[in-house]
C-alpha cells in the first residue's frame, strides 16, 4: 500500500451540540493538539509554539539552524513539534482514562492525550445522541432507517473505543466527527429543500429512500427497506468513508515522523463487529415493520442474510474505499488537488486493480457519480 503525506488542511470543526464549537477541539487544527488542555483548564499553551516561530524568524545568514522543539504538556509528557503537529516521544507514563490496544507509536499521539482524548469522546456523545433524534425525528420516511443504523454504529464504535479495541482511538473519533459532519450537512440541506448544496452521492441516496415513502404493490415491506437503505450505505462507504479518512489523516498524521496512513489500517479492519452489532441492533425493527399485519416472505432476516451480501459486500466494500483514502492521500502528495484530477485518478487505480469488482465503485443506486469533491472534507 503506497501512503504519503500531505500538507493541505481538510479538517473538520466541530461542535459540543448542533451548531456550537467545542473550543478545545476547534484548536486542533490550529494550536496544535497541545493546546486542547490549555482550553480546557484555561492555561495558556502557546510558549512552545511562540518558541518555534521566534526561533525560525531570527536571521539566518550561515544556514539552517537548529530549531529546538523539545518542550513539556501539561500532563508531563515530552513533546516535539514536527510537520506543524505536537507529537510524543514516548508512550505516556499513565493514559488516564484511555485504552489503547498494543503499543501505539508515540509520533502518532498528540501532546496531552488524555484531555484530547477526553474532548474528542465529548464531542462522539453528542453526535451519537444527535443522530438518534434526527432518526427519529424521520420516522414515517425510508431515510429513517439509514440515519437510524448510522447511530447504532456510532454507538458501538464508543463502545470499542471504550473497551480498548483500537490502538488509535483518537483517530477513529476524528473520523466520527468527519463523517458526521458530511451526513450532517447533506441531509439538513436536503431537508430544507437546498438541493442544489447536497453532494450528488447524497442527491442519489436521499431521492432513491424517498422513492419507496409510498410503497409499493410488487415489493414486499423487507424489500422495500433494503432498497431504501443500500444507497445510503453506498453513499456513506463509497464516497464519504474514504474521504474522511484521507482528510483525518492529511490534518491530524501527516507529516510526523515514523507515522503513515498504513498505521491506522490494522484499526480499521478492527471494525467488523461494530456492523455486526449495529445490523443486529435494526433487525429486530426492520423484522417487525416488514411483517406488521401480513406474512413477508421476504423477511429482513432473509434479505440480510441472503440477499443483502450479494447485493452489498459490505467487506469488500470497505477494502476499496481504505484503497481510495490511500490514493487521495499519494495524490494530494504528487500535487492533484482538483476535482477532476482526483477523480481521474480514483477510476484509474480502481479500474487497473479492481477491474470487475470495482465495477460499481462510484454507483449510488445504479447511477455514476463523478463530480464529488474528494479534496474537501465538509467542517
Amino acid at each position: 500500500m503506497r501512503t504519503h503525506e500531505q500538507r493541505p488542511d481538510h479538517g473538520t470543526t466541530v461542535s459540543t451540540g448542533a451548531g456550537r464549537p467545542h473550543p478545545a477541539l476547534n484548536l486542533l487544527g490550529q494550536a496544535g493538539n497541545r493546546a486542547v488542555a490549555g482550553a480546557l483548564s484555561g492555561a495558556s499553551v502557546s510558549q512552545p509554539i511562540q518558541r518555534v516561530l521566534a526561533a525560525q524568524r531570527e536571521p539566518n545568514v550561515l544556514g539552517p539552524v537548529a530549531v529546538d522543539t523539545t518542550a513539556t504538556d501539561q500532563e508531563g509528557n515530552q513533546i516535539r513539534i514536527d510537520g506543524g503537529h505536537e507529537h510524543l516521544t514516548a508512550l505516556p507514563a499513565s493514559a488516564g482514562h484511555v485504552v489503547f490496544s498494543g503499543g501505539p507509536k508515540p509520533e502518532a499521539l498528540p501532546a496531552n492525550p488524555i484531555a484530547a482524548f477526553t474532548a474528542l469522546r465529548s464531542r462522539c456523545v453528542a453526535i451519537r445522541d444527535e443522530q438518534l433524534a434526527t432518526a427519529e425525528s424521520l420516522r414515517g420516511d425510508m431515510k429513517y432507517w439509514f440515519a437510524k443504523v448510522y447511530h447504532f454504529v456510532t454507538k458501538h464504535e464508543l463502545d470499542a473505543i471504550d473497551s480498548g479495541v483500537y490502538r488509535y482511538p483518537l483517530m477513529k473519533m476524528q473520523e466520527v466527527i468527519a463523517f458526521h459532519a458530511t451526513y450532517h450537512q447533506n441531509l439538513e440541506a436536503w431537508r430544507a429543500g437546498r438541493q442544489d448544496e447536497v453532494e450528488g452521492n447524497w442527491q442519489a441516496a436521499f431521492k432513491a429512500a424517498e422513492s419507496y415513502n409510498d410503497g409499493s404493490w410488487i415489493r414486499t415491506q423487507a424489500h422495500e427497506i433494503g432498497n431504501a437503505l443500500l444507497p445510503s450505505m453506498q453513499a456513506h462507504i463509497r464516497f464519504d468513508l474514504p474521504r474522511a479518512i484521507a482528510a483525518m489523516y492529511e490534518q491530524h498524521y501527516a507529516g510526523l515522523p515514523n507515522v503513515t496512513l498504513a498505521d491506522f489500517h490494522e484499526d480499521y479492519d478492527r471494525m467488523g463487529p461494530v456492523f455486526d452489532q449495529a445490523t443486529a441492533d435494526l433487525r429486530p425493527e426492520i423484522q417487525q415493520t416488514a411483517t406488521l399485519g401480513s406474512y413477508d416472505p421476504m423477511s429482513w432476516g432473509w434479505l440480510q442474510d441472503a440477499g443483502m451480501p450479494a447485493l452489498f459486500d459490505i467487506p469488500m466494500e470497505r477494502d476499496h474505499s481504505w484503497e481510495k483514502a490511500a490514493t487521495i492521500v499519494s495524490g494530494h502528495q504528487r500535487g492533484v488537488h482538483t476535482q477532476d484530477g482526483m477523480q481521474s485518478r480514483l477510476e484509474g487505480y480502481s479500474a487497473a486493480a479492481h477491474p470487475f469488482s470495482g465495477s460499481d465503485d462510484f454507483d449510488v443506486d445504479g447511477t455514476k457519480v463523478s463530480d464529488y469533491n474528494w479534496n474537501n472534507q465538509p467542517r
